[in-house]
């Protein structure tokens, strides 16, 4: 039996025993396989046929996905046995079934996203981490790229979301791990995909700060601030700036536990970053007030949708203006 790999980030690839054959299939039947892959659940022929044959009749949209499915099956192989290692067609039923012999690369992502996303970074065993490591490298490009579909955009959107959610682990992780130079890339890549996510900026804050490079800090205080005023018109939050004032006076990060112990005070383990917002936040040692602490994490939420919107208006700008160039070259 054939072995199939599907690598959907970026441009679409599929491979045949190592060898490429993207090129044969049909770009319609490139579509209802992504589609299939990326759904992977039985679909009533129908219903599948209407959302990828959109204009026409119904009767019309089943017979192209007829034949896409049959162009997909003569496409991946003409042994029976390698096509329904892929796909399975039962009745009025259509589904992608990737096995032991079919790799794809959004399936390997959210898998190991999926076995973390319930966990802290503190809480994530090794394994976990090199799982989240290898699944970081898989997104060399966003969800197929230069596809339009509408379908198409809110998978590349929720793939996007976790890829973020993912960066965000690692950095927290390398952070606790002292991997200072591997958390700096990883926000670095966050950055380039969400410039103004500010939680970022405050891991690359306190990053540099705890490598040493306290210049580096500051200079990232500023480029988030920049970022902020230039894309959204608000100022950076009340945890970045007492953040920022903390590195400016040189008073981050805090001494280490052995530092508190020699000194004869209490030893407390401030390493995780949601301690360092916490304490960012309000710089009393006395217990807040459960109303207040829960109006804080409210703005917090706020302000992150608000951060999500953003970077969503601006991939649907970019996303409109390609598509505009496209059909200007066709109308040339």
């Amino acid at each position: 039996m054939s072995m199939f790999s599907v690598s959907m980030f970026g441009r679409l690839r599929v491979r045949q025993n190592g060898e490429p054959i993207e090129d044969s299939i049909p770009k319609k039947a490139q579509e209802l396989l992504a589609h299939l892959l990326l759904h992977r659940r039985a679909h009533p022929r129908e219903k599948l046929a209407t959302l990828l044959w959109p204009h026409g009749t119904t009767q019309r949209a089943k017979a192209y996905l007829r034949k896409a499915l049959w162009q997909l099956r003569q496409s991946l192989d003409a042994d029976d046995a390698d096509a329904d290692s892929v796909l399975r067609v039962e009745g009025d039923w259509v589904q992608a079934c990737p096995g032991e012999n079919v790799s794809v690369d959004v399936v390997d992502f959210e898998n190991a996203f999926d076995a973390v996303q319930d966990c802290s970074a503190s809480e994530m065993s090794a394994s976990q981490v090199r799982a989240l490591k290898c699944a970081e490298s898989l997104h060399t490009g966003d969800l197929l790229e230069n596809w339009y579909q509408e379908w198409c955009l809110t998978e590349r959107e929720r793939l996007r979301d976790i890829f973020l959610r993912m960066l965000d682990r690692l950095v927290r992780r390398c952070e606790q791990d002292e991997a200072y130079d591997s958390g700096i890339q990883y926000g670095m890549r966050a950055l380039r995909i969400d410039p103004a996510r500010e939680r970022v900026h405050r891991h690359l804050m306190r990053l540099r700060a705890r490598a040493g490079d306290r210049i580096g800090a500051l200079r990232q205080y500023e480029r988030c601030a920049d970022v902020l005023e230039r894309e959204l018109g608000v100022s950076p939050s009340t945890a970045t700036r007492c953040l920022h004032e903390r590195i400016q006076e040189d008073r981050f990060p805090e001494p280490t536990n052995a530092e508190s112990d020699a000194s004869g005070s209490e030893s407390f383990a401030w390493s995780d970053s949601a301690i360092d917002d916490l304490r960012a936040t309000h710089r009393s040692d006395l217990p807040e007030d459960p109303d207040v602490q829960h109006l804080r994490e409210g703005i917090e939420r706020i302000r992150q949708l608000q951060n999500t919107l953003a970077a969503v208006q601006q991939q649907i700008r970019r996303d409109v203006e390609t598509v505009e160039v496209v059909l200007q070259k066709r109308e040339e």
